[in-house]
This record gives C-alpha cells, sequence and structure tokens, in this order.
C-alpha cells in the first residue's frame, strides 16, 4: 500500500507516463484497497493543476479516474496547455522541414503534381467499360 500512498507525479513526468507507472504500482499491490481508495489516492497522485480539473468532474472508480486522466492528456495536448500544466515535461523532438527556396526545389516545379497523360486516362476508361459489359453479360 506504501507503493501508492508514496507515488506522485514529478513535473517532469507526461500524464500517459504516470498512468503507466501508476497501474505498474498497482499491479505490485497484492492486497484488497477499495475502489474509491484507489481513485482518491490517484488523484491526488497528480500535479495540483491536474487535481483540480480531475475533481472537478466527479469521477469515483480508479477506471474513471485514468479514463479522464488520459482524456486530459489529449485534451491538454491538442489545446497546447500540457506545457502550462506540466512545464519541465518533455518536449517531442522533431523539426518541420523548411519550404522551398523556390520552385525548383518543390515538386510542384518539376511538372509532375497536378499533371495528368489523357491518353492514359482514355485507356483506363475504355478497359472499365469493357469490363463493365463483359461483366453485365
Amino acid at each position: 500500500m506504501k507503493l501508492l500512498t508514496n507515488f506522485n507525479q514529478t513535473k517532469t513526468t507526461h500524464i500517459s507516463y504516470h498512468i503507466h507507472e501508476w497501474q505498474r504500482h498497482r499491479r505490485m499491490v497484492k492486497m484488497y484497497v477499495p475502489d474509491q481508495l484507489l481513485a482518491e489516492l490517484f488523484i491526488k497522485s497528480l500535479l495540483p493543476s491536474i487535481t483540480e480539473d480531475m475533481a472537478k468532474e466527479g469521477v469515483v472508480t480508479e477506471e474513471q479516474v485514468i479514463a479522464r486522466a488520459q482524456y486530459l492528456d489529449l485534451i491538454y495536448t491538442q489545446s497546447g496547455t500540457l506545457y502550462n500544466k506540466i512545464p519541465d515535461a518533455p518536449k517531442p523532438e522533431f523539426s518541420v522541414p523548411p519550404p522551398p527556396k523556390s520552385n525548383n526545389d518543390s515538386h510542384a516545379g518539376d511538372g509532375m503534381i497536378g499533371t495528368t497523360d489523357t491518353k492514359s486516362t482514355k485507356a483506363t476508361s475504355k478497359k472499365a467499360r469493357n469490363i463493365s459489359s463483359q461483366n453485365a453479360k
């Protein structure tokens, strides 16, 4: 039980990682713990700003609490408020490629995007008509 009472989210832990660790700790506890107590312990283990949002929802079971935390993780991430709630959380490592410097650097400049060969289109349409007329017989 001490595993759960001393478990707390840090300012560098994403909610989804915290949920995963909570579940790992929970599996280590071999005694019966009432579901409402588990829900309360999980809520208390979150950062205070997240705990406030969780408390507003009125969830009572551990399963509901975890589902709500996953939902909040999604909402915070999509709205851009995740790093306001968890200021020191690691940010994703990706970069956006720079835009092309000229038309010659992009695919649009090579004449391939947006062009079609009318011969191949007509041939494909003719083949499709032949197949459908054969299937109709």
